[in-house]
């Protein structure tokens, strides 16, 4: 996959300047910056939800998955329910649980409403609907903010397992670090 010399500006703002990436399968790529940067704007053009101004982008695969800052689970269903969303009844119900308990969440909790959830619960549901859904790449935007340390490996070990090719923003060294990803500072190439 590759992004070729890309644009995008917001109201005469421009948040992303001539940026240029090449990322082979296998490759876990960090993105680092200050908040307002552009590193969401970035990911949501990979994406197809933002048309860059300018650049072009070669190889973009068809299946991608995505944590988002906000964790956009459907209230009403329950956890379980809201993987099953995205992946069907490809994933026994015994091998579901297991997935749960691999971050840590029980089987109780598998089959709460997503609204009952705190918010680390909700978080890592996220997680492991983006993870269960068969992609070729896994965009995570601070995927695992407020998670305790715990928690945060446990997420993080599992994302390894799962995901081949990845993406993901952070603020976070200790991340950085667990992820074994190459850091990108988005402060030197987006203005």
């Amino acid at each position: 996959m590759k992004l070729i010399n890309i644009e995008k500006s917001f109201g005469g703002r421009k948040t992303i300047d001539n940026f240029s990436l090449e990322i082979k399968k296998g490759d876990i790529i960090c993105l680092t910056g200050a908040s307002g940067i552009g590193k969401t704007t970035l990911l949501n053009i990979i994406m197809g939800f933002v048309k860059p101004d300018s650049g072009e982008m070669i190889d973009i695969p068809e299946k991608i998955s995505c944590v988002f800052q906000e964790d956009r689970l459907i209230y009403g269903l329950s956890a379980m329910d809201n993987i099953r969303f995205v992946t069907g009844n490809n994933i026994s119900e015994e091998e579901m649980i297991s997935y749960f308990n691999m971050l840590n969440l029980t089987k109780k909790q598998a089959y709460q409403k997503a609204e009952k959830l705190s918010g680390g619960e909700k978080r890592r549901v996220a997680l492991l609907r983006a993870l269960l859904y068969p992609s070729e790449l896994l965009l995570l935007d601070e995927a695992f903010k407020g998670l305790d340390d715990d928690n945060k490996k446990a997420a993080i070990d599992l994302t390894l397992k799962k995901a081949h090719t990845i993406i993901a923003v952070t603020h976070e060294k200790d991340e950085i670090a667990l992820l074994s990803g190459r850091e990108l500072s988005l402060e030197s190439t987006i203005k």
